[in-house]
């Protein structure tokens, strides 16, 4: 490899650890956000009828919740909150994806484009996905999960109106 191309290369990873780590800080807003809002279902808004038990880890579990919820009785406010559960399970997937897979390679062809594995547990074996991943998209998700966040404190000001 030539110095322009690890030059090349080393700038790509540069920019795209850059991604990894604004990816990451958003999607901890976001899933903070999400997790005030549960927490005040679970206090205002009768979540231990719903769910004895409140979901604390699993992001999916936490979506699952706020779905049953929102289609329940105890959502007095079903105008005002509309959930894009799809957006929020696909957002989860490319992070999870981004911060657990590997760079196979920068592609030379094409700059801002990755080409990433992943291993996934599936019936008990490992599965292996090969994918491409582009800086801009990436870049866009994390712009989502901020918004999404901003969103759910807006829904936590609703669920929680200050006295």
């Amino acid at each position: 490899m030539s110095d322009n191309e690890n030059i090349a290369e080393d700038e790509a990873f540069t920019l795209f650890a850059w991604i990894i780590g604004k990816n990451a800080i958003t999607w901890a807003e976001l899933e903070h956000s999400v997790d005030l809002v549960i927490d005040a279902i679970y206090v205002k808004y009768n979540g231990h009828q719903i769910e004895k038990v409140q979901p604390s880890t699993s992001f999916n579990k936490k979506l699952s919740f706020l779905k049953r919820w929102h289609s329940s009785d105890y959502c007095i406010h079903k105008d005002q909150i509309d959930f894009d559960i799809d957006t929020l399970r696909s957002l989860s997937r490319r992070r999870n994806d981004l911060i657990h897979g590997k760079i196979l390679s920068f592609d030379k062809e094409r700059y801002g484009i990755v080409h990433f594995r992943t291993i996934k547990r599936k019936n008990n074996m490992g599965e292996v996905s090969d994918f491409e991943m582009d800086f801009k998209v990436l870049e866009a998700r994390a712009e989502i999960s901020l918004e999404l966040a901003d969103y759910f404190i807006s829904i936590c000001d609703l669920l929680l109106p200050a006295n």
